[in-house]
């Protein structure tokens, strides 16, 4: 007859026999891209950052989204795909997200042109899906051309465009412009414009995300309430864009004021 303590051991030793049973069933997923930092989800839950390194992942199919450099940021590369994964299989996934590059200026609204062409006004997203190393001049009336080289490693270009030499101006007059451009810099107001950029760009990018996950949603199930609300986010996003455009406007004016 076994004794209790005999009996609880051998419980013990089937609980763990049986989880090690369930976790050698399990698939294990890697992910990795070029550029690495991208938001990665598997089934819609957020996984971090890539690369990802042996994930247990159930066996099934599973759908993985790579969104660089975030699924909230306006005009992300977004990479989806469907992978079916068997028990013990390990899969290694790789993904070529290829360029984007956010240029800012302040003051916005410079042109961007590359070559012969102009490509709109800033801010604006230099997107590719390949990986590319372009020269980009920035104009804007009284300001002097700034170029720049952007390519596939970076993310973010914020430029201050400096001011043409004032020319046919009287020292006096220089003195008077000089003086008025050192009142009317205000500390709280560059607070108050730099927090609402800010703001109103993060709403902007989170009700991108939530039109987008509506249309899919949409497309999946073809039920009208999820284009109805995909609409409502986009107009919500486009009403936010403006406030954002006109903080950072407002932003690069003191800026350049003080």
């Amino acid at each position: 007859m076994r004794t209790p303590t005999t009996l609880l051991a051998i419980c013990v030793l089937a609980a763990m026999a049986n989880g090690q049973m369930s976790d050698s069933l399990d698939a294990t997923l890697s992910v990795v891209t070029e550029p690495e930092g991208a938001e990665l989800f598997l089934d819609r839950i957020p996984l971090g950052r890539t690369p990802l390194v042996e994930h247990s992942v159930t066996p099934g199919r599973h759908t993985i989204e790579v969104d660089y450099p975030s699924a909230t940021e306006w005009n992300a590369l977004r990479i989806r795909d469907t992978v079916v994964l068997s028990a013990g299989e390990r899969v290694f996934k790789r993904y070529l997200l290829g360029t984007y590059v956010r240029v800012e200026t302040a003051p916005p609204g410079a042109v961007v042109i590359r070559g012969d062409s102009a490509l709109g006004l800033t801010p604006y997203v230099v997107r590719s899906p390949q990986e590319m190393t372009t020269r980009i001049v920035l104009r804007k009336n009284g300001f002097r051309d700034t170029t720049l080289v952007v390519g596939p490693r970076a993310q973010s270009v914020r430029i201050l465009l400096k001011s043409e030499t004032r020319t046919g101006l009287s020292a006096q007059r220089q003195m008077e412009f000089s003086g008025l451009e050192e009142t009317s810099g205000s500390v709280w107001a560059t607070y108050a414009a730099a927090a609402s950029t800010i703001g109103f760009g993060v709403a902007t990018a989170l009700l991108k995300h939530e039109a987008n996950l509506n249309y899919d949603l949409y497309v999946s199930t073809n039920d009208p309430k999820y284009h109805d609300a995909m609409k409502k986010y986009d107009r919500a996003a486009v009403w936010t864009l403006v406030l954002t455009e006109l903080s950072f406007g407002l932003l690069a004016y003191l800026l350049l004021a003080e």
